[in-house]
């Protein structure tokens, strides 16, 4: 007998017995399609958690602060700041972002970019309208779009600006009436968002540190803030919630400057600070690009190396992606059960050929 034979007469014993034949058919195609299905389904969970911890931040960006000492975090204010010397030996003994440490970071290998901040509170006026408490960051111009910072509309600040500043999406939304009680702009969700009621872009601005500046009450004896005039260049988008939706963006130097007139202004108000020696400068963040997201774990440590305290999205997404694992082999099992049964089927319906 040759092998035509022999398929002929698989296939003539098969089409005898029809019914086992189709059941054992429909049997391979569920199992294979249940495993199928079920590793794709964990599959797509797995990128859902990915897309939605992207949206928090950059999974290969680090995020840096300061290190620990024994009473906790850094005292002060934070930012690239005088230090007292008045301050304790443990609080001086804290791990601070220096410029020393920006260079040791940016000549880790893997390590593509890094961008310094400080960090300060600011009131907003236009007209009438103010929004207060509102963070105000300084940063290089030139690493911006490196690090993932985008306009909807205008343009991002380059090395040339000074008073320009780049307003988080929901920022324009915060301008309130004070003289008015309860203005608040309330909608359905289901409607369209009305516009702000500050056109930041083209309405005159200006910031102070004066957060009672504008409003129904008025502190006595308070410095004499100044007030300083900026221009609108970008605005990210609003429709997209992400970790700079709240945040407004300046040069770096020009925040700076700002800050240490700020100081002097409240060291007049206390004898104390007047007398003070600067030390030191330092940073109230960094934020440091990796080349791939498999080299920040290391690059994390390295840092932590330095004696600063050092996370990213990856922490967040290691632990998700431990469980969309369990959940994928939950549902791989349960398509293998599937295709098992399938195969104790094939071998019945060969047999009884």
């Amino acid at each position: 007998m040759n092998s035509f034979d022999l398929i002929r007469m698989s296939f003539s014993s098969l089409w005898r017995r029809k019914m086992r034949t189709i059941l054992t058919v429909l049997g391979v195609i569920i199992g294979s399609s249940s495993i199928v299905v079920m590793m794709s389904l964990g599959i797509g969970i797995e990128k859902s958690v990915k897309d939605s911890i992207s949206t928090m931040g950059s999974i290969n960006t680090i995020t840096v602060n300061p290190g620990y000492n024994d009473e906790g975090w850094m005292k002060g204010s934070g930012g690239r700041v005088t230090v007292s010397s008045s301050r304790s030996k443990k609080a001086d003994q804290s791990v601070k972002i220096t410029d020393d440490i920006i260079v040791q970071i940016s000549s880790m290998e893997h390590v593509t970019g890094v961008m310094e901040t400080i960090r300060a509170d600011l009131k907003f006026v236009s007209g009438k309208l103010v929004a207060d408490y509102i963070d105000v960051v300084g940063v290089n111009p030139a690493v911006m779009e490196e690090f993932d910072i985008k306009v909807d509309k205008g343009r991002l600040l380059t090395v040339d600006d000074t008073n320009a500043v780049v307003f988080g999406g929901e920022i324009p939304y915060r301008f309130r009436n004070p003289k008015k009680r309860n203005d608040h702009r309330y909608y359905d969700w289901e409607d369209e968002r009305p516009a702000p009621p500050v056109d930041v872009l083209n309405d005159s601005l200006m910031m102070t540190f004066d957060m009672s500046y504008g409003e129904d009450y008025d502190r006595e004896n308070k410095p004499a803030y100044r007030r300083y005039k900026v221009e609108g260049v970008g605005v990210m988008d609003a429709e997209n919630y992400n970790e700079h939706s709240y945040t407004v963006f300046m040069p770096i130097d020009y925040l700076l400057k700002i800050k240490n007139e700020n100081q002097k202004i409240m060291d007049r108000m206390d004898e104390e600070n007047k007398r003070r020696k600067p030390t030191e400068t330092s940073y109230d963040q960094l934020k440091v690009r990796v080349d791939n997201i498999k080299n920040v774990e290391k690059i994390q440590e390295q840092i932590r190396g330095l004696g600063l305290s050092a996370y990213s999205m990856t922490e967040m997404l290691t632990e998700m992606q431990k469980t969309t694992n369990t959940i994928q082999a939950v549902l791989g099992g349960i398509g293998a059960v599937s295709l098992i049964v399938a195969a104790i089927g094939i071998a019945n319906t060969m047999v009884m050929s």
